[in-house]
């Protein structure tokens, strides 16, 4: 009876410990799970509106001058991901595909985001199965190769740097 009460109670702690370790600290594991073969598309959208406020006073007794200039702009991308080597438990190679990338401004002067290049380039990526990237260096590449596309050359001003939406890409691909 004594050693049936022992293994009851070894049972329930242990049953106990693995209901409290899953939710210690509030963080949960969750793993990559690509199947080969199996594409998979994402759409992101990235929007902002910007404000620049040109206040500025003369003097302190004079009321002083604004000008507001304000803008929109906004992303919209597809990104196919498509698994080039699964491993069952290690690291899984991803070649991702930017199908289509438009760019939408509202502004005064408006040119052709950098990141509107993208469509139709590819890049691959090892991944953990924590989602953690591990070999990032095509990634890294191409947004250099965007990063240069967006500036201007050739004025008398010299090299004068567009708006754009770089910040975006790197973001919903590298986190």
């Amino acid at each position: 009876m004594q050693k049936l009460k022992a293994a009851l109670t070894v049972l329930t702690f242990a049953f106990l410990s693995v209901l409290t370790g899953c939710e210690a600290g509030g963080r949960r594991l969750l793993t990559v799970d690509f199947q080969p073969g199996q594409t998979l598309r994402y759409k992101f959208m990235s929007s902002r509106d910007i404000e620049v406020d040109w206040s500025f006073a003369q003097d302190d007794a004079k009321k002083a001058k604004s000008k507001v200039d304000k803008s929109h702009e906004s992303m919209e991308m597809v990104v196919a991901y498509t698994p080039v080597e699964v491993g069952r438990y290690g690291l899984t190679t991803i070649k991702a595909t930017c199908e289509s990338v438009k760019v939408r401004r509202k502004q005064r002067r408006s040119t052709k985001d950098a990141v509107e290049s993208l469509s139709g380039k590819s890049f691959i990526i090892t991944v953990s199965p924590t989602g953690k990237i591990e070999d990032y260096s095509q990634l890294d590449e191409l947004i250099r190769e965007i990063g240069k596309k967006a500036f201007r050359t050739g004025g008398r001003e010299g090299r004068i740097k567009n708006p754009d939406m770089i910040g975006d890409f790197v973001a919903t691909q590298w986190f």
